[in-house]
C-alpha cells in the first residue's frame, strides 16, 4: 500500500468519527431538552398540589368555624342570648336592611373569632350569623290554627378560614331553618 492510499483511507475514517460525534451531541441536546421539560412539568404539578392542599386546609378551617356557629344556633340558650344588633357577630336582616357584605364584616370587629383545631392553620378564623326574615313554609299541610300558616326562622352563617398562610382565604355560607 502506497502513501497516497494510506492518506485517503485515514481521511475517510476521520470524517466518520466527526459525524458520530455530531450525532451523539445532537442526541444529548434532545435528551437534555426532554429532561428540562420533565423538570418544569414536575415543578408545576408540585405547585398545583401545594396550592390544592393550602385551599383544602383553609376550607377545613372555615367549615370548623361554621360548625361552631351552627352548634351555637342549635343550643336554644345560646341562640336566645344572641343580640342580633350588629355586635358579637350577629346581625338582623330585614326586608329594608339588606344582607351583610362578608368582606366588610370580616374587616370590622363585628365577627366572632374562633380557635380552630385544624393543624397548621393561620389565625383569623371567624364567623358571623344573620337572622333572616321569618318565612312561611310553602305547600305545608301542617296547620297551627285557622289563620296562621306555619313559618320557619331562617339563619345564615358565614365563616372565614385561612390556610397555612394568610394568603389563602376561604369563605363558606350555610343556611339554617329552626
Amino acid at each position: 500500500m502506497n502513501t497516497f492510499q494510506r492518506h485517503v483511507m485515514t481521511g475517510t475514517r476521520d470524517k466518520q468519527r466527526g459525524a458520530i460525534l455530531i450525532s451523539v451531541l445532537a442526541i444529548l441536546i434532545v435528551l437534555t431538552m426532554l429532561g428540562i421539560a420533565a423538570t418544569r412539568s414536575t415543578t408545576l404539578e408540585e405547585r398545583m398540589a401545594g396550592n390544592f392542599q393550602e385551599k383544602y386546609v383553609a376550607f377545613q378551617a372555615a367549615e370548623a368555624a361554621a360548625r361552631v356557629a351552627e352548634n351555637a344556633l342549635d343550643d336554644k340558650t345560646q341562640r336566645d342570648a344572641m343580640p342580633f344588633d350588629g355586635t358579637k357577630g350577629t346581625y338582623n336582616v330585614t326586608e329594608s336592611a339588606g344582607a351583610v357584605d362578608p368582606l366588610s364584616a370580616f374587616k370590622s370587629s363585628a365577627t366572632t373569632t374562633v380557635p380552630v383545631t385544624v393543624a397548621g392553620v393561620a389565625t383569623g378564623t371567624a364567623y358571623y350569623i344573620e337572622r333572616l326574615p321569618e318565612r312561611a313554609l310553602p305547600n305545608s299541610s301542617i296547620k297551627e290554627g285557622p289563620q296562621k300558616p306555619p313559618s320557619v326562622q331562617m339563619y345564615r352563617v358565614t365563616a372565614r378560614g385561612y390556610g397555612r398562610s394568610c394568603i389563602t382565604e376561604v369563605i363558606v355560607q350555610t343556611t339554617w331553618a329552626l
